[in-house]
């Protein structure tokens, strides 16, 4: 993992929409989505290479669900232009999702 130095703030842009996925951190192994960012620090007591972003879950058509919170690993956070997102499969219901370039 390459560690976000302290003194740098995130890349992460507010109003940009990112997808949480399996490489972004645990709880997201079983239940990935999309968050539109509100705002995004790595001050405090932030382990390194992590990174809170606060934002709106949104649906995959776009729609706001909730607003949350949550830490995730900074290198497994994805740009939506970043992802190719396939419709849900027979498969447990999951969408399947390859990254792009």
């Amino acid at each position: 993992m390459n560690p976000l130095p302290r003194d740098k703030e995130p890349a992460l842009e507010t109003g940009g929409v990112y997808w949480l996925g399996p490489e972004a951190g645990v709880p997201f192994n079983f239940r990935s989505w999309y968050i539109r960012v509100v705002s995004c620090s790595t001050a405090g007591s932030t382990p390194e290479g992590m990174i809170w972003i606060e934002g709106y879950e949104l649906t995959d058509r776009g729609d706001a669900v909730d607003r949350r919170e949550v830490l995730a690993i900074l290198n497994g956070v994805r740009r939506v232009d970043e992802v190719e997102v396939f419709p849900a499969t027979a498969h447990w219901g999951r969408q399947l999702v390859r990254l792009v370039g």
